[in-house]
């Protein structure tokens, strides 16, 4: 206020300055949203363009299907270190670690965003196996996975065809069915761009629901539940662990759920046995 006095503005002087601010703050609000937007754009285009490719890939693949049975990382380099895991069927995995350590890299190699010879399916290198394949079996879900301006079904869906039974099934065990009856609304509920209209847990629960129908064998949780309490996560993991028989890795810093797996890897700055 004193810097206002000593260049004599008058109250609407300062009114019309505050203003001025506020509306710098929204246009800066919204170049950070198109900067986030172009770089979700980026990654969607990129696994579009690893789709196209996998159909060629494919014709001269004899390794078309996968089996879930053992897969080993072996020595796979991050940072200055390297990775070792062996994960089995129905394994569920706690991966925690310093931000910045390299631990979404890590099992974004799974899915084959990275190229490596460092893992191993059955003892065959991931190499071997296009991109489609292991998709087909691997679910990877990040904290940024993007929400439509569609409904909630829509969203969970993708427009993958999906019987009733599995979508109620995935509904019940992420918890979504929750948010229905608590909000009054149905599965035709229409979701703001990125799910502005709903919270933040509200959001992650339907992303659960949309890997959770998904036909693989092991779901990586990167991040995925870090805006959902602690006492409706361990539901959900229960959940999970009832209802469906798969092999699931939960990259997450919150620690107070990890008595519900089985096998717990911290990534540090000296190599993982």
């Amino acid at each position: 206020m004193f810097l206002f006095l000593s260049i004599n503005l008058n109250i609407s002087q300062i009114i019309l300055f505050y203003s001025f601010l506020n509306q710098l703050y929204i246009i800066y609000e919204k170049i950070i949203e198109i900067d986030n937007l172009i770089i979700n754009s980026k990654t969607s285009y990129n696994r579009i363009n690893d789709l196209l490719d996998a159909k060629e890939e494919f014709k001269s693949n004899k390794y078309s299907n996968v089996y879930l049975n053992d897969i080993i990382f072996k020595n796979l380099p991050y940072k200055t270190n390297n990775f070792n895991l062996n994960i089995r069927p129905n394994d569920y995995i706690f991966i925690t670690g310093e931000s910045g350590i390299g631990k979404s890299t890590i099992f974004k190699t799974l899915v084959k965003e990275y190229k490596t010879n460092n893992i191993f399916f059955n003892n065959v290198p991931i190499s071997k196996y296009s991109s489609s394949v292991i998709r087909n079996k691997i679910t990877y879900v990040s904290q940024n996975e993007f929400i439509f301006t569609d409904t909630i079904k829509n969203n969970i869906l993708l427009g993958r065809k999906i019987d009733k039974n599995n979508l109620n099934k995935a509904l019940k065990v992420s918890m979504v069915n929750d948010i229905l009856k608590n909000k009054n609304i149905d599965l035709d509920y229409m979701l703001e761009e990125d799910g502005h209209n709903i919270s933040s847990g509200e959001r992650q629960k339907i992303l659960l629901a949309r890997s959770l129908v998904n036909d693989t064998s092991l779901i990586i949780f990167d991040e995925t539940m870090n805006e959902i309490d602690v006492k409706s996560e361990r539901k959900i993991i229960k959940n999970i662990k009832t209802e469906y028989n798969k092999s699931i890795i939960l990259i997450s810093h919150r620690l107070d759920n990890k008595d519900l797996f089985n096998k717990f890897i911290e990534v540090k700055g000296e190599e993982n046995e």
